[in-house]
């Protein structure tokens, strides 16, 4: 049995991958979120999918839960309702985060006798882990263990080389550990894209937070580029803590007529909403799966702050694509998209289909094969190996949240956006 955990089930990155993992996995799959956070619309695809999942509060003493992912391991767990679920000879479990791997930490000491645990690490965002805390704490020392394999040898996966780089020149240290494509499913027979519409339409879907930037670069670009005679729609889909910036700035320069903000959309809609598309822009796992369904994509650099792109997906190559400080050109957004707008009918849907070509490296099918030979190289996890204080973690915890409450942890604040 394979366990996914995340740290909650609001639609993102990672809770898209793991539904992709569900649905094509010929293994059971159940997923568990660490908090009660969650949107409908994820909800809604797991019961659509009849995915089985669970909340940290399915397993707690006392049936409570939270909405902080590093709170929750500081509430009890239940022998009894743990032992009940996980009785299987051996338990699989796959992480996204640190407080991830810490709750199969205290899940193995309870179900040691009856189930063997094995432990992997999905290594998903660039910033989240190996962050420098402005008092060193054992919570932040323990963000970096965990890509040296703190929580087992061979069980740390990166979802590209680029981001392992990153991490080793961060840590100062080699990094050891496999290389997990963030899947999408890859349709044989997709809409075929002869040309661009009368009334041309890019969209982007994805969480609205700071570094996804991409969003307000183009909205900025766009009262120049439609005074040129550029003039397309924007659709935007999704929600976050950049929402209000950006309608802000959308009705600051009076573009309520060109873009819209179409809020949150269910995971089995995505494909629909390309249908009409003529382009789309963006990061992350959505920007492969418009460029599979022949969608010509722009590259939205996270953390880019300036109106840059590296260009189409196809201007890349590898499994890195958007994350900045890539070796690929940098290229003016706005030239891009006046040259997006000026595509005669052959050019659009021969780049339509080189972007259906491009998208196949990162079929979901690869990252099941990763998870699968991960699991026979890996260790069963021992947890008295293993040499974690929790006690020592809640308290480091806590006393981050604190001194950021208190305006005197600009690390730790800067840390929580990202995630946020």
């Amino acid at each position: 049995m394979l366990f996914l955990v995340c740290e909650s089930l609001k639609m993102g990155g990672v809770q898209s991958l793991y539904l992709r993992l569900a649905l094509e996995s010929s293994k059971p799959i159940t997923i568990i979120s660490l908090t009660e956070s969650h949107d409908d619309a994820f909800i809604k695809s797991l019961h659509e999918n009849d995915i089985p999942y669970f909340y940290y509060s399915d397993f707690s003493q006392w049936s409570i839960g939270t909405k902080r992912a590093t709170m929750a391991n500081s509430i009890p767990l239940s022998s009894r309702k743990v032992l009940l679920q996980f009785n299987t000879p051996v338990s699989y479990f796959h992480v996204s985060s640190l407080s991830g791997a810490v709750f199969v930490h205290r899940l193995s000491k309870l179900i040691r006798n009856q189930s063997k645990v094995k432990l992997n690490v999905g290594i998903y965002h660039g910033l989240i882990f190996g962050w420098k805390s402005s008092f060193n704490t054992y919570y932040s020392r323990l963000s970096s263990e965990i890509l040296k394999g703190f929580f087992g040898e061979f069980g740390v996966l990166f979802y590209n080389k680029v981001v392992q780089t990153s991490y080793e020149k961060k840590l100062g240290c080699a990094l050891s550990g496999d290389i997990i494509p963030i899947g999408i499913r890859v349709k044989n027979e997709v809409k075929e894209r002869k040309s661009i519409s009368q009334e041309p339409k890019i969209i982007s879907i994805g969480r609205l937070v700071p570094y996804k930037s991409y969003n307000l670069n183009l909205i900025e670009l766009m009262p120049d580029l439609i005074s040129q005679g550029f003039k397309f729609q924007f659709e935007i889909y999704g929600e976050g803590a950049y929402s209000t910036l950006l309608e802000e700035k959308v009705q600051s320069l009076g573009l309520g007529e060109y873009v819209k903000f179409k809020g949150l959309i269910e995971y089995s809609q995505i494909s629909k909403s390309f249908d009409d598309a003529d382009f789309f822009i963006g990061c992350g796992t959505t920007l492969l799966e418009a460029s599979a369904e022949g969608v010509p994509s722009i590259i939205g650099i996270e953390n880019m702050n300036q109106a840059l792109t590296y260009g189409f997906l196809t201007d890349t190559s590898g499994y890195s694509y958007h994350e900045k400080d890539l070796e690929f050109p940098l290229l003016q957004l706005r030239d891009v998209i006046v040259k997006c707008l000026s595509l005669t009918p052959k050019e659009y849907e021969k780049l339509s289909i080189s972007h259906r070509v491009r998208a196949r490296l990162f079929s979901i099918e690869s990252s099941i094969a990763v998870l699968n030979s991960n699991y026979e190289k890996i260790e069963f996890y021992n947890p008295s190996e293993v040499n974690l204080n929790l006690f020592r973690l809640q308290l480091s915890i806590m006393f981050e949240q604190l001194t950021t409450i208190l305006g005197v942890n600009k690390l730790y604040y800067n840390k929580i956006k990202i995630e946020n």
